[in-house]
């Protein structure tokens, strides 16, 4: 019995070692199960590790690198060597450039209208006498360096032109002389042509400009010249407005006469202007009769001329 209980004892020993070294052995020669194959994929994982249900596979780390000192620090975003350059270039922000581009603007500008404020209205010691003759030592009222004379002096001028039947004009001119010796003067002329009983064609020309009038101060000769802008609105009441220049003379021979010629040049739209008149004065006291003769012309068109009369005041 005893000899019959050790060999069963024995042989189910064989029999569980067998059985235990196959199932090593074929775990051994099993490869481990792949997440990503379509079998394990979709498997619940066990409820001991949730937190692995959706990780992806793990991948090997490259070797790590050497970093540079200045490499840029965590939230600096890196830029190229085109950024680089155009930083190094700039040397600042664009917020900071254009804040400075509109800095040096502005105080060139400011510079700018700082220099030809003070050489246009600054007082240069020019002095005026109120009227042409005013003074018995100037026979003319443009320019003197006398200080007990007047800063400023101011002239205004109308008249009116008949040009042919049907057509006339009329206009008005104004002047201010400055301490600086540069003087503002202003003139508009309007235009009348009757082309039927009931219907007018009209037409305005107008000129601005700053003159340089210190030629010949305590003299009885003046000459002036100067550059400004000047429009012409046609008869469909169209502007066009272009860069004018002007020349002006004044004479004052002898109480109470004075002659004035003047011209200037405008090219509205391409068409060459050329505005011209020579005037005689006769003055009492401030105020001025005058007759003369004007031309607007158009190199390009018709003229518009014929004689003027009319009256100024000077101040």
């Amino acid at each position: 019995m005893r000899i019959n209980k050790l060999l069963i004892f024995v042989a189910s020993l064989l029999i569980v070692f067998s059985l235990s070294s196959l199932l090593l052995l074929s775990a051994k020669d099993t490869p481990p199960p792949n997440k990503d194959h379509p079998e394990h994929k979709d498997k619940p994982k066990g409820k001991d590790r949730p937190e692995e249900k959706d990780r992806p596979p793990e991948k090997p780390k490259p070797p790590e690198k050497t970093e540079p000192d200045d490499k840029p620090q965590k939230g600096d975003q890196k830029k190229g060597r085109l950024s680089k350059f155009f930083s190094l270039k700039d040397n600042k922000t664009p917020k900071e450039g254009n804040e400075d581009e509109e800095d040096d603007d502005d105080v060139s500008v400011s510079f700018m209208f700082e220099i030809w404020g003070e050489i246009i209205f600054g007082d240069h010691n020019f002095r005026y006498s109120s009227y042409p003759y005013g003074d018995p030592q100037k026979l003319g009222v443009y320019v003197s360096q006398d200080l007990t004379q007047n800063e400023f002096a101011l002239q205004f001028r109308s008249y009116y032109q008949p040009i042919e039947q049907g057509l006339w004009s009329y206009g008005m001119y104004g002047k201010i002389l400055m301490p600086s010796g540069f003087n503002l003067d202003t003139s508009f002329m309007h235009y009348t042509e009757r082309v039927t009983t009931s219907r007018d064609e009209k037409m305005d020309y107008w000129a601005l400009h700053f003159n340089l009038g210190a030629f010949g101060y305590d003299s009885n000769v003046v000459v002036e010249a100067g550059l400004g802008t000047a429009w012409l609105t046609d008869t469909e009441r169209i502007s066009h407005g272009s860069l004018s220049a002007q020349v002006n003379l004044d004479f004052f021979p002898a109480e109470p006469w004075s002659i004035h010629v003047g011209a200037s040049y405008a090219a509205p739209t391409g068409h060459s202007i050329y505005n011209l008149e020579a005037l005689g004065g006769w003055h009492q006291s401030h105020f001025e009769l005058f007759l003369g003769y004007h031309a607007l012309l158009n190199a390009d068109g018709d003229n518009l001329d014929g004689p003027i009369f009319g009256f100024a005041f000077w101040f």
